[in-house]
This record gives structure tokens, C-alpha cells and sequence, in this order.
């Protein structure tokens, strides 16, 4: 199965990117527009200052656990990808993932799963199709560990 390259960096990078830089500057906004009034009660600080950075964290955890894997696109290209071959031996729905869409699945729409072959962790497009003890082929971006494709079908000995 392959994941398109673009739908990383569309979906996986700059949506989130530019969700984090939105929501900062509208908590930076918020807290220079607080630190610039008079008014300094309860409600006000609870206004000026608390509200903004609960909002900041709020979004930054959506953003952060896909950015961990996907910051790298910014310098890492298809062209660098390697190839491995190792047996599934964990899957799990990666946090917070954004909608990906692939081509090739029923509806198109699919969430990021995190998929460890061999001790090392991988973020896939999607994992269906996968099974724990399978043994893949996995192309990826040696620094993100993001996978470009997977292939199981010539040499899996799981069926």
C-alpha cells in the first residue's frame, strides 16, 4: 500500500503548523492586550492570562504528537527513503492524528496509526490491512519514520 507523499505534508505538516501559529499568536494577542489594560481583578487575569494559555495547550496537544513525526518533512524528501523489512510487533491509533486520505481505502478518509516492526516505531498513513506478527516491507523517511509504502503480500508467512 502506498501513502501519498503530499497528504503528509498537507495534512500531517502545514495544517498543524499553521494551527500552531494561529492559535500562539491569538494567546500572545490576548495576553499583550491583558498586560496593556488597567484592570486587574479576578475575572480579568482569568481573561487576560489564563483562559489564553489553557486554550494554547489545549491545541498544542493536538498538534503536537503529529508534528513530533512530521516537523522533519521540512527537509526530508522521497527521494531519501530506505527500505526495511521486519515483523509487526504493535498496533496503535497514533494521538490525535489529522484525516489522511488515501485513494485506495473504502471511503477514503483514515487516521495515522503508530506501527512498531522490530523494536523501532513507525508512523503509517493507516494500518489496515496489517496484522501483529505479520512480516512487511516497510520505504520510509529515515528521520521521521514516516512510511511512504508497505508490502506484505510476496513473503508473509503469517497466512
Amino acid at each position: 500500500m502506498e501513502f501519498p507523499y503530499n497528504q503528509y505534508l498537507r495534512s500531517g505538516l502545514y495544517i498543524p503548523l499553521a494551527t500552531l501559529v494561529f492559535v500562539l499568536g491569538i494567546a500572545v494577542f490576548w495576553i499583550i492586550k491583558y498586560l496593556k489594560t488597567k484592570e486587574r481583578g479576578l475575572w480579568a487575569v482569568v481573561k487576560g492570562l489564563v483562559i489564553p494559555i489553557i486554550a494554547s495547550i489545549l491545541f498544542l496537544s493536538g498538534t503536537l504528537p503529529t508534528l513530533r513525526y512530521t516537523i522533519f518533512l521540512l527537509k526530508e524528501k522521497p527521494e531519501e527513503s530506505v527500505q526495511s523489512i521486519g515483523e509487526v510487533e504493535r498496533i496503535e491509533d497514533a494521538i490525535s492524528s489529522p484525516r489522511y486520505y488515501v485513494p485506495d481505502e473504502d471511503k477514503g478518509i483514515v487516521r495515522a496509526s503508530i506501527v512498531r516492526i522490530d523494536g523501532n516505531s513507525y508512523y503509517f498513513m493507516t494500518s489496515n490491512g496489517l496484522k501483529i506478527g505479520d512480516l512487511i516491507e516497510v520505504t520510509y523517511l529515515p528521520e521521521s519514520r514516516i512510511v511512504l509504502s508497505w508490502d506484505h503480500s510476496s513473503f508473509n508467512y503469517h497466512e
